[in-house]
């Protein structure tokens, strides 16, 4: 007994095209017969049967091939991903030395201005002090002056030096000069003797203050 189907349900009972199951048919190597002009597939027939198992193989490798590919796809998008998240760490860290870079130079223009201040407090004394001296009057006295201020006089302007003077002498990194500030009004809000406030401004003693002075501030 004939044992007869259509290509279309060959093609779908062995995961194949019917295509693909028309070009065998035509090359012959699916038997078939034509019935009131209509094709169909003889299962009886060895060949069939055989061709049916390569179609079955063959949908194996398709899926092998697919998971490979899909395998690879991913492989390609980790690596892209990988790629990315490089190049986000290398803006991250350009952003923050950017950061660093500002707030050093910020914290430079900000200690350049302070000691440009002082500047011109120590010259606007120095001028009036001369101006003073021609006039011939009498140097100002400490009851004179608000209270915790010390009238300054030729020794003390020697021995007291402003930070200003003291910076320029030792040669300090502008870099430093924010730092190193903060700390002589630190110091001297606590008492330090190496410290006293002369004509609103706040002097070092230089005679106890050298090099080492900027390291103990910078620490």
């Amino acid at each position: 007994m004939e044992n007869l189907i259509k290509p279309s349900q060959y093609a779908k009972e062995y995961g194949i095209s019917r295509q693909a199951v028309y070009a065998k048919i035509k090359k012959g190597t699916i038997p078939s017969k034509e019935l009131n002009g209509q094709i169909y597939i003889d299962l009886n027939n060895n060949h069939a049967s055989i061709d049916s198992q390569t179609a079955n193989k063959l949908t194996e490798g398709i899926c092998a091939g697919d998971h490979l590919a899909t395998t690879s796809l991913y492989a390609e998008y980790q690596a892209v991903v990988a790629s990315k998240n490089e190049t986000i760490e290398a803006l991250k860290s350009s952003i923050n030395d950017l950061k660093q870079s500002n707030e050093q130079t910020i914290n430079v223009l900000s200690g350049e201005i302070d000691l440009l201040k002082q500047a011109f407090n120590e010259m606007k004394y120095i001028y009036s002090n001369q101006l003073l001296s021609n006039l011939n009057l009498q140097e100002i006295s400490a009851e004179s002056l608000p209270a915790g201020e010390v009238a300054i006089v030729q020794e003390d302007y020697k021995q007291w030096v402003t930070v200003v003077r003291y910076l320029s002498k030792y040669s300090i990194n502008p870099k430093y000069y924010a730092s190193i500030m903060d700390y002589v009004e630190k110091i001297y809000e606590n008492g330090d003797d190496r410290t006293r406030l002369i004509n609103h401004e706040i002097r070092l003693d230089n005679q106890k203050v050298d090099l080492e002075f900027a390291k103990e501030a910078l620490n």
